[in-house]
């Protein structure tokens, strides 16, 4: 099956002026004519004009449509497809049999840096290396019958990037009736980007999740959002809590000068109000409009020339800021990424306050051992049974391990029964009703050492 496609420049055949004739006799007759008025019209006999007429409707110039015993033919309405291919958005080649280039369009040849005189002719896996098809793609291309279309992605690199096509084989007709393929390459390119990017988001949100420290989160956020804004540089910066200032907690791809000059943002800083607006930022102005002269010439010879600057959040709170930055310009198109950056910041933000309340809560729980073990009465902390009967004991301080002469660890194995000699089970029993009632219980009891001596508490 052949899609219905015509190329064509020339008239067909040898005597061009009776084929001239013929379509200018028919565009003055929009309605159509039949053989035996076409005849008429150019004086000539009948069994010439169909034989013109049957060659003008191969190559797409005429129509005929049957009405009755005659036959009505008019000029073609339909357009070839050569004159349409140049407004198309994404590149296209037409190749013959022998997967020679026939026709390629201007994104083809903008796309590949070359003009049409210097491809036509030549096989399509001279200006399409061979490994960047399928095994699927080039088989259908190599077939000498194309009874089918097909497609598949094709990856393409150029100037350093890859690039990632849709490729659409169209099979094709020609005036000749040689059949040859229509290739159109829609790039996607942008899509890829976008689900690679999701893939990153997810694999950080892991990584985020596992992550219990900040050197362990904020390196590998950075490089993750320098990859997904396409940059080459950036800092972190975090709030401290007490004194107000966003402080360089780690950089990439910066020179001393720049880091020493930018390494805390304090609130007389110009960019401090940019961060605390919590708006987001992309430019490629050295933000001339609000610094200082100092600090735009800094900018400048570090050779910067793409800015990125968004919030990190959480809950609503500003915990600290991306500053992306790059020495090129980028052609990447920021609202394609803008949403996927963002909602990255927003689980960076998430765990950073995850860390400072572990942290928060570490430090808390330090205070309580130096309390505890700094104590100077024993303290021993046990579980309960059914909600009733004393259980293991859970914890000991340093000097009730001192009074019992037992260690830590020898103690962690015992029960409270195990050291209390005069409290029953009913009375223990009694004691923690009590206790669940009042939160606190003072009672008299003797407790075995490990030497066994008995002393009272």
């Amino acid at each position: 099956m052949f899609a219905n496609c015509y190329f064509y420049n020339n008239m067909p055949g040898d005597k061009e002026t009776e084929f001239i004739e013929i379509l200018n006799i028919l565009k003055n007759n929009p309605r159509g004519m039949s053989l035996k008025q076409i005849s008429a019209a150019i004086g000539m006999n009948r069994v010439t004009v169909a034989r013109y007429l049957d060659i003008l409707r191969t190559s797409g110039k005429i129509d005929m449509e049957p009405y009755g015993q005659a036959k009505v033919y008019y000029l073609s309405h339909r357009v070839p497809v050569s004159a349409m291919l140049d407004y198309t958005p994404g590149p296209v080649v037409v190749i013959g049999n022998d997967k020679r280039i026939i026709y390629a369009n201007s994104p083809f040849q903008k796309f590949f840096e070359k003009s049409f005189d210097e491809i036509e002719g030549f096989c399509l896996f001279d200006v399409i290396p061979e490994d960047a098809l399928s095994d699927v793609l080039v088989s259908g291309i190599n077939s000498p019958l194309y009874d089918k279309g097909m497609s598949d992605e094709v990856w393409i690199k150029k100037d350093g990037k890859d690039f990632c096509f849709l490729m659409k084989m169209l099979p094709t007709v020609f005036e000749n009736g040689y059949p040859g393929l229509t290739l159109l390459f829609e790039n996607i390119t942008g899509k890829k980007r976008i689900e690679e990017i999701v893939r990153i988001q997810r694999d950080l949100a892991f990584k985020l999740s596992a992550a219990r420290s900040y050197d362990e989160a904020l390196p590998m956020a950075l490089r993750v959002g320098i990859d997904i804004l396409d940059m080459d540089s950036g800092i972190i910066y975090l709030l401290d809590e007490r004194t107000g200032e966003f402080t360089n907690y780690c950089s990439e791809g910066l020179g001393k000068e720049f880091l020493s000059f930018f390494d805390t943002l304090d609130q007389n800083s110009e960019f401090f109000e940019v961060i605390s607006n919590g708006g987001v930022i992309y430019s490629q102005d050295p933000f001339t409009d609000f610094l200082s002269e100092k600090k735009i010439s800094t900018i400048k010879n570090e050779g910067l020339k793409n800015f990125a600057i968004v919030p990190i959040t959480d809950d609503g709170a500003i915990v600290g800021t991306f500053h992306l930055c790059s020495h090129r310009i980028s052609e990447v198109r920021y609202n394609e990424r803008m949403k996927g950056f963002e909602t990255m910041a927003s689980h960076v933000g998430n765990t950073i306050s995850r860390i400072r309340t572990q942290d928060k809560l570490k430090k808390s729980e330090m205070r309580y051992r130096l309390l505890f073990n700094n104590a100077n009465d024993g303290i021993i902390i046990h579980g309960m049974e059914n909600d009733k009967i004393p259980g293991v004991i859970i914890d000991v301080n340093d000097k009730a391990c001192e009074k019992l002469g037992y260690s830590r660890d020898e103690l962690l194995k015992m029960r409270i029964s195990d050291i209390d000699l005069n409290l029953k089970i009913e009375e223990q029993a009694e004691i923690l009703k009590k206790f669940s009632l009042d939160r606190e219980v003072t009672f008299e009891s003797t407790h075995q050492t490990k030497d066994g001596h008995k002393k009272p508490v």
